[in-house]
């Protein structure tokens, strides 16, 4: 008779306890608090040199005329030294005198480096910047960045063709989203 009502009391508990579990995982407060952290847990930030490249290119450039690309670098380091390379795609040719210089980190401020190009030929052609960030410590640290060159009469069709078979052109044409795969460990 005892184990009885210690059985029935025990069983009663476990249904009370199961029962408030229940109501904790449905109740909209629980999960409306619970979505904002986890969500900040699996931001990713892209590793490399904490610097910020954008540029603007030259308007209605025909083949064998000069344009300029301006490259726009915004750092955020005290201290060090930021080195650029420019590499354009081939067709498209650098006329400034060198496809290298230098800027004093110093925080946030922004640099401009101005380079001509030239094509014979229209079509779509990136120049490709290479940043490496040398900080006193002895660290570098890299990021790469391409600017975007038309030359010519360029359709719309013609920046589709140009991309990869998995990459897609947002609606403002300066950003290509392709497909990748991750493997964290």
């Amino acid at each position: 008779m005892i184990i009885l009502r210690f059985s029935k009391a025990l069983l009663a508990f476990a249904l009370f306890g199961c029962g408030t579990l229940l109501l904790g995982c449905v109740s909209s407060e629980h999960t409306s608090k619970a979505m904002p952290s986890d969500t900040a847990m699996n931001k990713t930030i892209k590793p490399g040199a904490a610097i910020t490249l954008t540029h603007t290119g030259p308007k209605d450039l025909q083949p064998g005329q000069y344009g300029v690309v301006t490259v726009k670098v915004t750092d955020s380091y005290e201290a060090g030294t930021l080195v650029l390379t420019a590499q354009p795609d081939e067709g498209l040719r650098l006329v400034t005198e060198t496809a290298e210089t230098t800027f004093p980190l110093s925080g946030n401020d922004m640099h401009e480096w101005e380079l001509d190009v030239t094509s014979e030929t229209s079509g779509i052609y990136y120049l490709n910047v290479f940043a490496t960030a040398k900080l006193p410590e002895g660290r570098e640290l890299l990021r790469s960045y391409s600017a975007r060159v038309l030359v010519g009469d360029v359709l719309e069709a013609d920046i589709q063709k140009s991309l990869k078979q998995n990459g897609s052109l947002s609606g403002d044409g300066k950003t290509i989203s392709m497909e990748a795969e991750e493997t964290i460990q």
